[in-house]
């Protein structure tokens, strides 16, 4: 299971130095600078600093986030902080804690009317969903998430929500429907020139077409 949506439209991945994280340590300490810039400089901490090298820091960095967060009664970065804590709950396997976090950001994120927001979190439980091997709930999760992207207009969360349910169809064996929905995100990421993505989508169809082809 591919997780496009995850990778490619929540936040990009970069890699920070030890000075970069230094600044934005201090951007964050610096309570006369203005709250959205303090929120930005967490987030880049939790996220690019710690998130896929150390999950363990980047948890307990957004617990602070969440928390300075909660004491403004900011929806929105609350939400972004237990988004942050979600994936690191995934990327260290405890399922079950990621999908409490991601459903409590959904919550939020349709408390706002942030349709980004909801789609990503969709998304993100039921690909967790489908890493149990839940497939109904998988499904029932990603079409919800590519229902709303299709109505709000969001092609990367459009073509990564027809790779992961395609991924979910090659797991139940439903060869004919991955091949649908592989062959549509392909179109859809070609479009977004991404050279991640577009190899994840040209290698979604090929494993499809291995296996139809098979004896």
């Amino acid at each position: 299971m591919n997780k496009l949506l995850l990778l490619l439209l929540l936040f990009p991945f970069c890699s920070l130095g030890q000075l970069h994280l230094d600044s934005l340590w201090s951007v964050w300490g610096d309570h006369d600078q203005p709250d959205s810039i303090r929120f930005r400089a967490i987030n880049k901490i939790a996220w690019d600093g710690f998130l896929f090298s150390n999950p363990d820091s980047a948890f307990s960095i957004s617990q602070i986030y969440y928390e300075e967060a909660l004491t403004q009664n900011n929806q929105k970065e609350m939400a972004n902080a237990l988004n942050i804590q979600g994936v690191s709950c995934d990327i260290r396997g405890d399922f079950a804690s990621a999908i409490e976090l991601f459903s409590k950001g959904l919550k939020i994120k349709e408390k706002i009317g942030d349709k980004k927001g909801v789609s990503v979190a969709l998304n993100n439980i039921g690909l967790i969903y489908s890493a149990q091997k839940e497939y109904d709930l998988s499904m029932e999760y990603l079409k919800k998430s590519l229902s709303i992207a299709e109505e709000t207009g969001l092609p990367e969360g459009v073509a990564a929500s027809y790779n992961n349910i395609g991924s979910v169809y090659m797991a139940l064996e439903q060869y004919d429907s991955a091949k649908y929905y592989f062959s549509v995100g392909l179109v859809k990421t070609l479009n977004l020139e991404s050279k991640f993505g577009i190899s994840e989508a040209y290698n979604n169809v090929g494993h499809n077409f291995s296996v139809l082809s098979e004896p």
